[in-house]
């Protein structure tokens, strides 16, 4: 993946990247409970 590689090469976009992994973290947990809501 792209962002393995960006990451390896720049140490300094850490945090950048785990706030991207949290975000996306969230948005996933917010899709599977509107799912969830819309079956039940």
């Amino acid at each position: 993946m792209t962002t393995a590689h960006t990451t390896a090469r720049l140490p300094n976009d850490r945090p950048l990247h785990i706030a991207i992994q949290a975000v996306a973290l969230t948005s996933m947990a917010l899709l599977t409970l509107v799912t969830v809501s819309a079956l039940f």
